[in-house]
């Protein structure tokens, strides 16, 4: 599921409000994967070199 896909189901159950901040915090939950990954790769980079 993506990120956009997980926003449309939030929208369709909860209030708005409600909403507005799981969106916000799947924003979050987002980033910080990509930080992981990144901090992954920086690893391998590491160890190769």
């Amino acid at each position: 599921m993506t990120l956009t896909e997980l926003k449309q189901k939030i929208r369709k159950v909860f209030t708005p409000e409600q909403a507005e901040v799981l969106e916000e915090y799947a924003n979050v939950l987002n980033d910080l994967v990509k930080v992981s990954d990144f901090n992954e790769l920086k690893q391998i980079v590491k160890e190769a070199g």
